[in-house]
């Protein structure tokens, strides 16, 4: 029965997260000259492009000078959403009236290619203009200040069939 207790005691001791394994490096989707907001513990929010990513810190280059941030101290890191989207949603408004229009009544197929790709590629470029006037952000990294919740479950065990046995079984649980 103690070598029993022994396992489930060391068990429960190494399924606990610890806190020194809790994220202390910036997130590898942050490069060097890459324009970020960084909001720190206290709301505080800096804007600015990456001077260095340091292997606890991140160093920006903000309007009034540079700023370095220690990882334990920031919140949230967003950077500028991609332009991407934007060219795709107006590479398809462009392609879908012209796609239409080239069922081979109007134009011959080379024609029909021509200005499909033409009315495609033109709206996408506006696509990719508007979006990038927009500001938009993607959060690439959040602070979980939420301490891990543990629950240890102990049941004891009788079995009835044969020889009588008693014991104990069990599940640890976090998130």
């Amino acid at each position: 029965m103690r070598t029993l207790t022994r396992i489930l005691v060391i068990t429960a001791a190494l399924a606990v997260p610890s806190r020194a394994l809790a994220q202390t490096a910036p997130p590898p989707q942050i490069n060097v000259g890459q324009i970020v907001w960084i909001t720190d513990t206290s709301g505080f929010e800096s804007r600015g492009s990456v001077v260095a990513t340091l292997p606890d810190a991140i160093e920006i280059s903000t309007g009034v000078g540079p700023r370095r941030l220690a990882m334990s101290s920031i919140q949230v890191i967003a950077k500028k959403d991609s332009n991407k989207n934007g060219f795709w949603w107006g590479f398809a408004i462009g392609v879908a009236p012209m796609v239409g229009l080239s069922n081979g009544q109007f134009f011959s197929s080379s024609e029909a290619i021509a200005f499909t790709l033409f009315g495609g590629l033109s709206n996408g470029a506006v696509g990719w203009l508007i979006d990038n006037a927009i500001e938009g952000r993607k959060v690439i990294y959040e602070r979980s200040d939420r301490a891990p919740a543990l629950a240890v479950h102990l049941a004891p065990v009788v079995s009835l069939n044969g020889p009588k046995r008693l014991g104990f079984g069990g599940t640890i649980t976090w998130r």
